[in-house]
């Protein structure tokens, strides 16, 4: 009876403590990281049981792996049963009232998004998507068992279940990032365990004795560990970047790319991630403070600094400014815009990344093709200026689109020499002012352009007088019945962009110069790593735009805190070439495709923000240096001693074999290194002792010895390691 209760005590200490059942639990746990947030994201109604699912994988490849299954029956077993339960998770997304019905509607579905994958079709995919998420996490649970359990490998399973975490959880809002917590701890405890259990297989062929609770003990350590640098790194300060942002680009993913064909694919999912809502109506009136936060909007790869136009206001009211009556048209890929003066601008392409949900499409200068489709709101009579792009569909994040523009070309002096012969629809349109415009405001422009002759000159008057006024955006809004441009100029004495732009456009069309309004974003700033201007909510600005002759609209900068415009610079020679300024329009899409072709870039993890950077680092450094010391150092003295110099021996070129006695290996040491060969005996006799006589622990006289002895063995052993690196010894 004692010896059936020692057997099965030994049984339970391998089944729990020393393998399997940890694992098990371990990997099931980051296999759980990767489906609840796929599961509990709300994509689709209702959503399979994705957790359950990976654990019922796990579970099979468990029982199929300890069976006496050949492998190649055992996977093709378990490829059936993934079907099978694919179809079961979705049957209430599929029509018909039979399973074989089910079955069919099943395969056509996933028919028809394959040849969609081809053809470039956009496919509403919320059956495909379940489908494709519940075999995959089948995928994942099965093969985990395999490669954890029986391979002891953790890297393999790790690593895939990372990029699919990391993929999910940019599509989601970041009260889901608890889950990658979750997810790293749990891999740093397994891959911890696994190599732990390893190096105790190791430790059983040397002879090394050491606790049976070791893993466990040290399991429940470092998850302690672990939970403590996990919530000290996420209360740090995050930087201004989405948190996943640089931790995508890392991997070297082209993930702008795989976010496009994604929102192609399942165009019917909604977006959970929570991100700014840029919305831009048909009026732009005066307000009070303007406050701005510091989310990233979008990301413009250009050759050139911008300003990124979202739209065009052309009525100014007392209140602000409105859109004459307007017609919407439907834009195609690839569409064409003739714009005003088109002999004197230069085609230039730039590709806009979103990071937020807006209702346009952003430009700058004169847009003539973009690589989306969407529609075009111009005036409904003459001038048919357009006002802005907007997108078909909506626009997923981290989606891209490109576009093509005509940007001015013209000098100020070009623009001196442009004359005041206006195009009637532009003259009669451009210069209207309500009547109820203050006195003062058109005596201040007369002024201000008495004794100057073009409207350019006249221009830059206006634009220097305004920014020499005081630049506040803690201002009130203007009281009623006030006109802004009147308040900004006799009655506050200070404001921010709106209110300059709004002063500029009035001042100009009072004394006979044709001028609008803009609304968009400053050119932002440069990302030297990726390569790309980084847009900011902070980066709101309006701005003034005015008509000359055979140039069309130039912009200015009449606010203070920016720099000055005096004319809108030409592009480099470097950009117009790149950009074939003699092809035919024909050739333009092949511009697009270049410009928003994706480049993998190598972003940096100190970039994702303070805490998951310090989070990653400081869990891998602790995991590796738990590995290698603080276990050895758990071991019966001088077990310890003893198996740490046969890991740095071993790394010398000289490491313990398992047919070897101590005393063997001592000897052999010593011949490699005989200036430490009193001090290899002492470890290697010491070690005999506790292991294989009565005697189990040494006397108080005897430790301090082996410490010394170990210090200098240690020394001595570290050099040949350098001197082994560097090819001095073998």
């Amino acid at each position: 009876m004692q010896r059936d209760r020692v057997a099965f005590g030994a049984f339970l200490w391998r089944l729990v403590l020393q393998g399997e059942v940890i694992t098990s639990v371990l990997v099931a746990l980051v296999l759980l990281s990767v489906a609840w947030p796929l599961e509990r994201g709300g994509w689709v109604d209702p959503m399979p049981p994705l957790g359950l699912v990976a654990i019922a994988a796990l579970g099979t490849g468990i029982l199929l792996g300890k069976s006496r299954l050949p492998r190649a029956p055992a996977h093709l077993l378990a490829l059936v049963l993934g079907f099978g339960v694919t179809v079961w998770g979705v049957a209430d997304l599929l029509p018909g009232p039979g399973w074989s019905q089910k079955v069919a509607g099943l395969g056509a579905a996933l028919g028809e998004w394959g040849q969609a994958v081809g053809t470039g079709a956009t496919m509403e995919g919320a059956i495909e998507f379940a489908a494709l998420m519940l075999f995959l996490m089948w995928v994942l649970g099965y093969s985990s068992a395999w490669l954890t359990l029986h391979r002891g490998s953790a890297w393999r399973i790790v690593l895939p279940c990372g990029l699919v975490l990391l993929f999910v959880l940019s599509n989601l809002p970041e009260s889901y990032h608890i889950y990658l917590g979750m997810y790293l701890l749990a891999s740093l405890l397994l891959v911890v365990h696994l190599n732990l259990l390893r190096r105790q297989r190791e430790w059983t062929d040397f002879s090394v004795s050491f606790p049976r609770m070791t893993g466990l003990t040290h399991l429940g350590h470092l998850s302690w560990i672990g939970v403590i640098v996990l919530l000290a790194a996420w209360n740090l300060p995050q930087a201004g970047a989405a948190p996943l942002s640089a931790a995508l680009d890392w991997t070297g993913v082209p993930w702008g790319d795989v976010q496009n064909q994604f929102g192609r694919l399942f165009a019917s999912l909604p977006s959970q991630k929570s991100a700014k809502v840029l919305e831009w109506g048909s009026d732009h009136t005066f307000e009070g403070p303007l406050l701005l936060g510091s989310q990233m909007l979008f990301t413009v790869d250009s050759k050139e600094e911008r300003y990124w136009r979202a739209r065009v206001y052309d009525v100014y009211t007392s209140r602000g400014w409105v859109n004459s009556p307007l017609v919407e048209e439907e834009l195609k890929v690839g569409f064409s815009l003739e714009g005003e003066g088109k002999e004197n601008w230069a085609r230039e392409a730039y590709t806009i990344r979103v990071n937020s949900f807006a209702d346009n499409l952003f430009t700058a200068g004169e847009p003539i093709q973009a690589s989306i489709p969407g529609s075009f709101l111009r005036r409904q009579e003459p001038p048919w200026d357009l006002m802005m792009l907007r997108p078909q569909r909506e626009l997923r994040l981290a989606q891209k689109y490109s576009i093509l523009s005509l940007v001015s070309s013209a000098t100020s002096a070009q623009l001196r020499e442009a004359g005041t012969v206006y195009p009637e629809p532009v003259s009669a349109h451009y210069l209207r002012l309500p009547p109820g415009l203050p006195r003062r405001v058109r005596g201040l422009s007369r002024t201000l352009t008495q004794d100057l002759s073009s409207p350019y000159e006249k221009a830059i008057a206006i634009q220097r007088y305004l920014r020499a006024i005081t630049y506040d955006t803690n201002i009130a809004a203007p009281p009623p019945g006030a006109d802004g441009v009147d308040y900004l100029l006799f009655d506050r004495r200070a404001g921010y962009c709106d209110y300059y732009a709004s002063a500029m456009a009035v001042m100009l069309r009072s004394v006979g110069i044709p001028s609008r309004f803009v609304v968009g974003y400053q050119p932002g700033d440069w990302d030297g790593r990726k390569k790309v201007h980084v847009i900011l909510e902070s980066h709101y600005h309006s701005w003034p735009e005015v008509y000359f002759p055979g140039y069309g609209w130039i912009g200015f900068e009449p606010t203070p805190s920016l720099e000055e415009r005096v004319y809108a610079p030409a592009p480099s020679d470097a950009a117009r070439d790149s950009l074939g300024d003699d092809e035919e329009e024909e050739d333009l899409g092949e511009d697009l495709e270049a410009v928003a072709s994706s480049r993998s870039t190598l972003g940096s993890l100190l970039l994702w923000g303070g805490g998951p950077a310090l989070l990653l680092a400081s869990l891998l450094a602790v995991g590796v240096w738990y590995r290698r010391w603080w276990v050895l150092s758990r071991l019966y003295f001088p077990a310890d001693v003893y198996a740490k110099m046969g890991r740095l021996a071993s790394l010398s070129g000289i490491g313990p074999q398992p047919h070897l006695t101590p005393a063997e290996y001592a000897a052999r040491l010593s011949s490699e290194l005989p200036s430490q060969a009193a001090a290899i005996s002492l470890i290697a006799v010491a070690y005999g002792k506790t292991q294989y006589s009565t005697e189990k622990s040494l006397g108080i006289r005897e430790v301090k010895p082996i410490h010394r002895a170990w210090t200098g063995l240690k020394r001595a052993l570290l050099a040949r390691i350098i001197r082994r690196r560097r090819g001095i010894v073998r």
